[in-house]
């Protein structure tokens, strides 16, 4: 019942640490919950981007990515 309270938790977790997907993907999962797949992937393209930019590994890990399309599903 806290979801948005977790969710601004978390947005404040990635200002001061973006490229952490481990969080970007307790977001997505919230999104989920809530039955919004559209935020669940503008999250993830967020996530991309963010790697990309950072040239930490340039694509999410597989386990996120695979995640990411069972949230999709």
């Amino acid at each position: 019942g806290r979801t948005e309270e977790a969710i601004d938790a978390y947005r404040t977790l990635l200002i001061e640490d973006p490229p952490q997907e481990r969080i970007h993907l307790a977001v997505m999962r919230l999104y989920a919950q809530q039955g919004r797949r559209d935020l669940v992937r503008r999250q993830y393209d967020h996530l991309r981007r963010i790697l990309a930019e950072e040239a930490v590994e340039g694509e999410p890990m597989e386990e996120t990515t695979r995640e990411y399309h069972k949230l999709m599903a």
